[in-house]
């Protein structure tokens, strides 16, 4: 069952949450607490249990963040997401490829 996190209060300590990261791959996160200095922030482990850099709550409001529970659903949602988000960048390069061909063939008739 899908459940998007949209804010650092719907989370205790030991949750996890995943998104689809700049790299265009699953991201899955521990957290762990609020940053104790500064509560605009919290403090998060990687998928190794290695330290993160400081997390920017704000970020849950404006990016696509789910619980992860490790269930075969949520594996599910995950890879449905890589794959649209693949399929975007594929598109991207597709449109870039085009204007270089449109370019060429403008280029040969001149």
């Amino acid at each position: 069952m899908e459940q998007q996190i949209t804010n650092i209060e719907q989370l205790k300590k030991g949750d996890k949450i995943w998104i689809i990261g700049p790299d265009g791959l699953i991201k899955i996160m521990e957290f762990v607490c609020i940053h104790p200095h500064n509560p605009e922030y919290s403090i998060f482990l990687n998928s190794c249990y290695d330290g993160m850099p400081k997390f920017y709550n704000k970020r849950l409001s404006e990016e696509h963040f789910e619980l992860y529970d490790g269930s075969d659903e949520c594996w599910e949602r995950m890879y449905l997401a890589e794959i649209e988000e693949h399929k975007r960048r594929i598109q991207v390069i597709e449109s870039r490829l085009q204007e270089v061909r449109n370019k060429m063939n403008k280029d040969e008739r001149n």
